[in-house]
């Protein structure tokens, strides 16, 4: 699956998710599905531990690289630097020499390895942290129980970047305006939206959270209508009354209680401000 898609997915893997939040896109050779057919000699008693996490992945070395990987060997997944510019990692051949400490060898000392090891970390802290209720697609065992902080396990996507900024102190901006730019893409509209880091108060945000909507061709006349037709947008949006001609105007109240008037031109002034050209 394309990097652009996946950013687009409703949810993630649990292990897809806190690689992404580390910078990492991996990429597979082959769907989950084809997995028994590609590891027969493996039992599904063996496939359950592993994606419990009770048992460790076939090199501990290799920290919660996912189940496919494990199964078929690391190096049918592809991994790649999300930032800068896609760049391509390699795991180092891990060369077995009984004189040389396991943390001197290169596969030790591997950005890849040094990046997994972090990722175990975030792993062992979102199973003590994490909002199970934001897990939307539990692994289910064999036997037919399930576990939402399986590796395997889809959590929602939104959710993941929340609990990496909140839980894990991570600054994921960069990882927002991927999103940003790869749903832009999808939706087949030729610009992101500039979130304002300040001044959020009245109309602003709701004004951004509609143009991420990605209306073609974004219109202050047409997000006047979308507030007058929607009372829950027009609350947040701190709208205290509309101009009597629809579609004209509004007057708003701004973080300090103050109402102010806004104008289709206003508007308009707003939408290109926060609207960037792919």
């Amino acid at each position: 699956m394309a990097l652009d898609d996946v950013l687009t997915q409703r949810r993630w893997d649990l292990q897809d998710g806190l690689w992404l939040l580390m910078g990492i896109y991996i990429e597979r050779a082959d769907e989950i599905d084809k997995i028994y057919a590609r590891a027969p000699q493996v039992s599904q008693h063996a496939i359950d531990k592993y994606a419990l996490g009770v048992s460790e992945p076939l090199d501990k070395a290799r920290c919660l690289i996912d189940i496919r990987g494990a199964l078929q060997g690391y190096r049918d997944s592809r991994y790649f630097a999300i930032k800068p510019g896609n760049r391509e990692l390699e795991w180092p051949k891990l060369e077995a020499d009984y004189h040389v400490p396991f943390e001197e060898t290169d596969f030790a000392k591997s950005e890849l390895r040094l990046i997994s090891m972090t990722v175990a970390k975030l792993y062992k802290r979102f199973e003590k942290t994490a909002e199970v209720e934001y897990c939307e697609l539990p692994y289910v065992s064999s036997e037919g129980n399930s576990y939402q902080t399986s590796p395997v396990s889809q959590w929602n996507t939104d959710y993941f970047i929340e609990w990496g900024i909140e839980h894990a102190n991570l600054d994921l901006a960069w990882l927002e305006a991927k999103i940003q730019h790869a749903n832009a893409k999808m939706a087949g509209v030729d610009y992101t939206v500039i979130q304002a880091t300040h001044n959020k108060a009245g109309y602003f945000e709701e004004l951004e959270h509609w143009l991420l909507t990605y209306p073609k061709s974004p219109k202050a006349k047409q997000f006047i209508e979308y507030l007058e037709s929607n009372s829950e947008a027009k609350n947040r949006a701190c709208i205290m009354d509309f101009f009597d001609i629809k579609g004209t105007g509004f007057i708003w109240q701004d973080g300090s209680g103050n109402t102010q008037k806004a104008t289709r031109k206003t508007i308009s002034n707003v939408i290109s401000k926060r609207l960037q050209k792919l």
